[in-house]
């Protein structure tokens, strides 16, 4: 069964076809596969890392990279938002090349601010060792390392153009394969290092990994992509309309990278705080990378929701996933898998760090049908046009956790308990924005299958 591109202009677009759950599943599978595999891409760092310096050198490294690594991926943040734009708007080789106009602009920008902090003294000075209070030696590190990271704006804008193609023509399994690349070629990779350059940092031994595996990955989906030829056409939108549509979307990812940086300075008041952020990476690096595949509704959404009936069968889904995910949770928190998976496998020994992570672990159930609700109601603002309501609720969300850091007192408090109760409030706050914008401007206008342009006005 074939689908029509949801921007297909209406004299040329065929009759909408029923999304049927079994064509959905065949869908999103593959995609919320990559979203699972793409959350083990750090640890192939972080573990190499370990292996090449050992208990003595890998503290030193370690921090470096957890550095140079948050601070890359926040300047090119901006990037993040292209799979879903392309999927919305590329249908034709015009809107393809006002695509890659539009995005290789920004991402030359990104590289360009990674390349200027990276080499400019007196800047990376100031922003490592005076505002984020790292020492002269991790600064250099930080800056060896970012440097890798420039070329990977580019990658990602080229494989978010080949990811959204494949998932507009429903061949997701090309997106799934592209990220198993990826893991491989980062795998390999690391072990060669480890191996025949052994002297390497850890900060460059990340931003070449990162860049290696990211750019065999965008290799592989763009050409694969480029298999099925799009049809001619001239770009639908105008520079203004792209802007409109693509600048709020672009706001909204660089404000939810500053989220996780709010949540440690939550932990860092809190009762044993230390104790309390070791928790919190456990809970963050196990379980709830699980809710990473929630991230597979967002593009199945731009892509699908193009009638009601499709709607349904979306809503669904996303019940079916937050659903499954929260009796996964559950079953964790309340059986001695908690145990089995902390304790005996991970080696968890602290017993403050034990009592904490399992006094929380039982409110992390509620995590997933708010995190399906936010990616569902974001993909159909996306649909319609509405990116503003997108930041709005990122915002929203962000400026409510601000809120409890200065109106509460918190330094009593069990620090992972804390962050699950933050995260919940920050989720509900943007769930309830996104909504009111859909009752503002109308569910429908994120159904039609004009062009996005008609939308934007």
């Amino acid at each position: 069964m074939s689908f029509p591109s949801p921007c297909a202009p209406p004299e040329t677009a065929p009759e909408v076809g029923q999304l049927t759950m079994r064509s959905l599943v065949a869908l999103m599978l593959p995609i919320s596969l990559t979203c699972l595999m793409t959350s083990g891409s750090a640890p192939i760092v972080t573990g190499g890392i370990s292996w090449m310096y050992g208990p003595d050198g890998e503290r030193v490294h370690l921090a470096a990279f957890l550095v140079c690594f948050m601070t890359a991926i926040m300047l090119y943040s901006p990037i993040f938002i292209t799979r879903e734009f392309a999927i919305r708007t590329v249908v034709d080789k015009g809107s393809q090349a006002q695509y890659l106009r539009f995005f290789t602009t920004v991402s030359a920008t990104c590289a360009a601010v990674i390349v200027t902090i990276a080499t400019v003294t007196p800047l990376n000075v100031l922003l490592f060792e005076k505002l984020m209070n790292v020492n002269s030696m991790t600064r250099e590190l930080v800056c060896e390392g970012m440097i890798w990271f420039a070329p990977i704006a580019f990658f990602v804008m080229m494989r978010s153009l080949g990811q959204a193609r494949h998932i507009n023509e429903h061949r997701t399994w090309y997106v799934g394969a592209g990220t198993a690349l990826r893991l491989v070629v980062m795998s390999s990779f690391v072990c060669i290092v480890a191996v025949y350059r052994p002297g390497t940092s850890g900060t460059a031994l990340g931003g070449q990994t990162f860049c290696l595996g990211i750019g065999s990955e965008a290799v592989f989906v763009f050409l694969t992509a480029r298999l099925r030829p799009l049809a001619d056409g001239a770009a639908v939108m105008k520079t203004g309309q792209v802007c409109r549509y693509a600048m709020p979307m672009m706001a909204a990812a660089v404000t939810r990278m500053l989220v996780p940086m709010v949540l440690i300075s939550l932990i860092a008041s809190t009762r044993q705080s230390q104790e309390s952020m070791a928790g919190y990476d456990l809970l963050r690096g196990t379980l709830w990378i699980s809710l990473s595949m929630l991230g597979a509704l967002q593009p199945a959404v731009v892509s699908c929701a193009t009638s009601r009936g499709n709607l349904a069968t979306l809503r669904r889904a996303s019940v079916g996933m937050a659903l499954g995910i929260v009796v996964l949770i559950a079953l964790v928190a309340f059986t001695p898998l908690h145990r089995l998976i902390f304790v005996d496998l991970l080696a968890l020994d602290n017993t403050v760090i034990q009592m904490l992570l399992f006094e929380a672990l039982p409110w992390a159930a509620l995590m997933p049908v708010f995190a399906a609700a936010e990616f569902m109601l974001s993909a159909l603002h996306m649909r319609a046009g509405s990116t503003l309501w997108v930041w709005g609720g990122t915002l929203g969300g962000l400026l409510s956790l601000c809120v409890i850091g200065m109106c509460l007192d918190v330094s009593s408090m069990n620090g992972v308990l804390l962050v699950i109760f933050a995260s919940l409030l920050q989720a509900i706050v943007s769930v309830v924005i996104l909504a009111i914008g859909h009752i503002r401007n109308g569910l429908a206008r994120a159904l039609v299958t004009t062009p996005l342009s008609e939308s934007l006005g």
